[in-house]
Order: C-alpha cells, then structure tokens, then sequence
C-alpha cells in the first residue's frame, strides 16, 4: 500500500511534524531507523517505522520518503509486512491501518481532516 502528497510548505516544517506526531498514531508505533540528507537547497528524509498489529498478531513497517526545500514537500509512504503467508499477501489489513493512521495525522498538517 502507497501514498504520495505534495504539500505547499517547507521541509523542516513537515518533516518536524511527521517526527513529532507518526509515534503518537498508535500506541505501538516505534522509530526504527532514519536518514537524512541535505544537497544545496533539497532536503530528504527516510524514516521507517513499526506497529503492533492486533488483526494479524505480528509488526508491520511504515516507511516514509520526505523530499522537499523551502517551499514544496512531497511525502511518500508505503507499508510492508503483516502477512504469515509464503507466496502471496492474505493479510493487508495492519498494512492498510497503519498507512490510514499516518495519512490521517498528515491532513491534519495539511488541514484536510
């Protein structure tokens, strides 16, 4: 499952956001990692987090791509894990909360909620 929003403000000003609000979506929602780099006026950020799925009884992982300079930020999120299956997905359902979970907090920045 993906996401991709382009937003009218800087990239200090969302990825601070996302930084202070993605782990308080879900009681479960951890950090696991983060890089970030800076070439001349381009930012980007890649910042990959974990919850607890109760449906499926296992983690899945959100990861996040921030692009942007002082005016334009575009973020792409895609979620991964929470199946037990071998050869196919039978089980999006954590993927899907999680990645509507994130979407939610960031129109809240965006005022769409």
């Amino acid at each position: 499952m993906k996401y991709e929003i382009k937003l009218n403000m800087g990239f200090d000003k969302v990825y601070s956001y996302i930084k202070n609000n993605f782990k308080n979506i879900s009681t479960s929602v951890t950090i696991e990692n983060e890089s970030k780099i800076e070439r001349n006026n381009l930012k980007i950020s890649f910042l990959t987090y974990e919850r607890y799925s109760y449906f499926g009884g296992n983690r899945v992982s959100l990861t996040v791509l921030v692009v942007g300079d002082e005016c334009l930020t575009e973020v792409q999120m895609v979620t991964s894990g929470g199946s037990r299956a071998v050869f196919f997905k039978i089980n999006t359902v954590g993927e899907e909360r999680f990645l509507n979970l994130a979407i939610k907090c960031l129109n809240e920045l965006d005022g769409r909620s």
